[in-house]
């Protein structure tokens, strides 16, 4: 039993590693989105893939691990999409005034 938990561990750990790097990105890019904003696109497909990896292993096996992926992958996203949408319309507001 205890060998079966170990196989499938893997996949909450790779989230939560994801997870942090992917909210470590995104916090940099949030207060410094003028010289920053490009962390996103490393952010971006790092949180998805920490939610992917989070879900699979929450299906797999309970752990905290996976959970905490989950939570931490979403804020992340969450970060990165605000970063993103206000980015693009400061410069399509740019844009329109020229």
């Amino acid at each position: 039993m205890e060998q079966e938990v170990k196989k499938h561990e893997g996949f909450g750990v790779a989230s939560l590693v994801l997870s942090i790097i992917a909210l470590v990105f995104s916090a940099i890019a949030l207060p410094a989105w003028v010289f920053m904003f490009w962390l996103n696109y490393l952010a971006l497909p790092l949180a998805v893939l920490g939610l992917i990896f989070g879900i699979i292993g929450r299906v797999k096996n309970k752990d905290g691990k996976s959970l905490a992926g989950i939570i931490m992958s979403s804020i992340a996203l969450a970060f990165s999409v605000i970063v993103l949408v206000v980015v693009y319309v400061i410069l399509l507001g740019a844009a329109a005034a020229l």
